[in-house]
């Protein structure tokens, strides 16, 4: 297997990986309090754009639901397009720590 494919590979476990710790933290999440989400492990390839849009719409989703969203630890890629789409705007969404990532090379 290619470096490419095996960087997929890893990058789609820890993408699932990561919408399961969302599950499980939306279930001990009480109604109407934020809900703080921890994105410490969750990368994206440069050429990830679908699963940068995906994240987009369940976080969206997380808010819209639950009312307010605290990210911790987001994907500098996943902040600038939060930025990007105005979903920040509203104050339903917070990032409370970007994660500074080296440029690819």
């Amino acid at each position: 297997m290619s470096d490419e494919g095996e960087n997929r590979e890893a990058s789609e476990r820890r993408e699932h990986a990561a919408l399961a710790r969302l599950g499980a933290t939306l279930e001990r999440s009480e109604d109407g309090a934020a809900v703080d989400l921890d994105l410490s492990e969750l990368e994206f390839e440069r050429d990830d754009g679908p699963a940068v849009a995906a994240w987009v719409d369940h976080l969206r989703a997380i808010a819209q639901t639950h009312g307010r969203l605290r990210v911790h630890a987001c994907p500098q890629m996943l902040a600038h397009t939060l930025y990007k789409v105005g979903i920040l705007r509203g104050g339903r969404i917070t990032l409370v720590a970007v994660r500074e990532e080296e440029p690819y090379g």
